[in-house]
């Protein structure tokens, strides 16, 4: 009885490790990886962030900042709401377009995936961010309005580490954008227009 579990062990640590060490592979050449890139970047759109629309955490905040000052973190934390509520704002302000993007998001997504091609997505995502300007310059004046509160009341080393957490919560999806746009060129110089 103990031989026969043991045997089981055995194969079943074998197929394990087989299948880890091969990665998964396809036939094809074609492993997990290609194919976990390929639907990372037929996925939808984070819409808001498009259109400028981002959230803080006024506890990631205050962390970040490592603010210990009980009056500057109660300002810094109602700094924070009045500004997520002009977000919230936005978002109602502007419900018909931002639903219109997502709409569109998604029925380009589906095409993409359908037709196997990214250049759907890349058009689509140039063609929503321009519907989404003026959305997106609201939010602006809001977060430079944000800026301009914590700026009189952090001292120049935090100011520089709340400007760095706002243009990376920013930037998000425009680093994403820039990674989807670099593949594509390399692909196309390969000559490999449409994904396989």
């Amino acid at each position: 009885m103990k031989t026969l579990y043991s045997i089981i062990f055995s194969l079943l640590v074998t197929v394990s490790f087989s299948q880890m060490r091969g990665g998964g592979m396809k036939r094809g050449g074609h492993g997990r990886n290609g194919q976990g890139m390929q639907q990372q970047e037929m996925q939808g759109f984070n819409i808001n962030r498009m259109a400028g629309i981002v959230m803080y955490d006024e506890n990631k905040v205050l962390k970040k900042l490592k603010i210990k000052d009980l009056k500057k973190a109660q300002k810094i934390r109602t700094y924070i709401r009045d500004y997520n509520k002009k977000m919230e704002g936005l978002k109602l302000k502007y419900y018909k377009e931002i639903k219109t993007a997502k709409a569109m998001a998604e029925a380009k997504r589906k095409e993409a995936m359908q037709k196997q091609d990214r250049e759907i997505m890349r058009d689509a995502r140039s063609e929503i961010r321009e519907k989404l300007a003026p959305v997106r310059n609201e939010a602006k004046q809001y977060q430079n309005l944000l800026n301009e509160k914590m700026e009189k009341i952090l001292s120049e080393k935090k100011l520089k580490k709340w400007k760095k957490y706002v243009s990376s919560r920013h930037k998000k999806q425009s680093v994403n954008l820039s990674n989807n746009n670099s593949s594509n060129a390399r692909r196309k110089g390969k000559g490999m227009g449409r994904m396989h």
